[in-house]
């Protein structure tokens, strides 16, 4: 059997085997095959109605895999979709119909072709919100990050040229003091090689600010400056280079969200203690089973706090807090009660977690923001902050992060969870191999 590469995604981003298209957009599917067409120099021409873009939402309910089962970048993946659109148009006959389980099956094959490529070696150009690094470099990620010493051998892509004037972004590049930041990276594409580029920085940046704001709530909030939580940045601009400094990638990544430069991160008390804590989180997630699972919520964490509007970064950390307790798509009673369980006063938590909820649901469902928003987003950092660090140190000695958020649904009751192990202890007795 062919190995897979791709599957569909249910409306909760999960994906599923199944291969008959339960799960895929049929109507997106019937539209392109009728209406796509290639050009005389062998190009797409995709049909796009002014409501939306076909090809920019059917990426979205794909996930394509690589070989070692990391899931490929929304670009990538929009890539695949474009080649597997042509080789469709190519290859059928006038009355053909492009069905979900044929779609799957020519993107496994251009999923495929992809992970054969050739892996390159690049250079990531970024900034961070510091005045200097703890060290010389860092290994992240497979990735080395180090202060850029000088800047020039690294030619600026067309693109950037090209920004307005008054663009906020063109005043970061002409007056910034962030210090500018190479990561060397490596991928089968541009936007691979970019994708973990950034992850490593993010982690970097994640680790450094649970430590630095550990404790932290602003009691004074800043009408005329709108700030973030997290304690170091990222620039709103990235490019890609060769390692000789040669431009690799004509165009930029950038923040859309970018409002301003942010204050420069200096340790009130040095780096030794904000960096001895990344260090030892680095060890131990590196001896953990589910590592990168751990990483990518470290990841997550570092761009939820780095929203300036405390309304948005809430909501991300509310949804970060749905996927520590497993509870995604799932009832917010869940999320509140395995939310408060690993705390000594956890009823006191839960009306804490309740009030959460209601001004949750009241901005995603009323569009109403709450007083007081920033201390709010810090209540709520409090409690992803001390899950975070369960899962980074591995507290329980658990085997994968699933079962994390099946420790945190067990009763809280003593008694009642003594009788579970004395059930079980029977259970296991019963059903061992040995006794059948």
């Amino acid at each position: 059997m062919a190995k897979r590469y791709a599957y569909w995604r249910s409306s909760d981003g999960c994906r599923h085997d199944e291969q008959e298209g339960r799960y895929a957009p049929r109507e997106l599917l019937k539209r392109l095959g009728d209406s796509a067409a290639i050009n005389e120099a062998g190009g797409l021409v995709l049909p796009i109605p002014d409501e939306f873009r076909d090809d920019c939402v059917l990426p979205a309910r794909l996930s394509v895999m690589d070989q070692d089962g990391e899931e490929l970048t929304l670009a990538d993946t929009q890539d695949i979709v474009i080649s597997v659109l042509k080789c469709f148009l190519t290859k059928r006959s006038k009355r053909a119909v492009l069905t979900p389980k044929e779609f799957l099956a020519y993107a496994d094959e251009e999923a495929n072709h992809f992970a054969r490529r050739q892996v390159t070696q690049y250079t990531l150009c970024t900034r961070l919100s510091v005045k200097s690094l703890p060290q010389k470099a860092f290994t992240v990620r497979g990735c080395t990050v180090a202060a850029i010493k000088n800047l020039k051998r690294f030619a600026l892509p067309s693109a950037l040229t090209q920004i307005p004037a008054e663009s906020s972004l063109r005043g970061h590049l002409s007056a910034t003091r962030y210090l500018p930041v190479a990561v060397k990276t490596e991928g089968r594409s541009v936007h691979e090689a970019t994708s973990r580029a950034l992850g490593a920085i993010d982690l970097l940046r994640g680790l450094w600010t649970i430590k630095a704001t550990s404790g932290r709530f602003l009691l004074v909030e800043d009408a005329h400056k709108r700030r973030s939580i997290s304690a170091v940045r990222s620039a709103p601009i990235h490019t890609l280079h060769h390692r000789d400094g040669r431009v690799a990638y004509e165009n930029y990544w950038h923040d859309p969200s970018y409002a301003g430069d942010a204050d420069l991160f200096v340790p009130k008390e040095g780096w030794s203690r904000v960096e001895r804590y990344r260090r030892l989180a680095m060890l131990r997630m590196a001896s953990s089973k589910y590592r990168k699972e751990v990483e990518d919520l470290v990841i997550r964490y570092a761009n939820a706090l780095d929203y300036t509007s405390p309304d948005m970064c809430f909501l991300h950390l509310w949804s970060l807090l749905e996927k520590i307790t497993g509870t995604v798509g799932g009832k917010y009673d869940d999320t509140i009660k395995r939310t408060a369980c690993v705390f000594a006063d956890a009823p006191r938590v839960k009306e804490v977690l309740g009030f959460l909820r209601m001004l949750r649901n009241r901005f995603v469902h009323a569009s109403v923001g709450s007083e007081g928003r920033c201390n709010i987003a810090y209540t709520l950092k409090y409690f992803v902050d001390i899950h975070l660090n369960h899962l980074i140190s591995n507290t329980f000695r658990l085997d994968a992060l699933g079962q994390y958020a099946d420790l945190l649904d067990l009763p809280a009751n003593y008694s009642v969870l003594q009788g579970r192990r004395f059930l079980l202890s029977k259970a296991i007795r019963l059903h061992s191999p040995a006794t059948n």
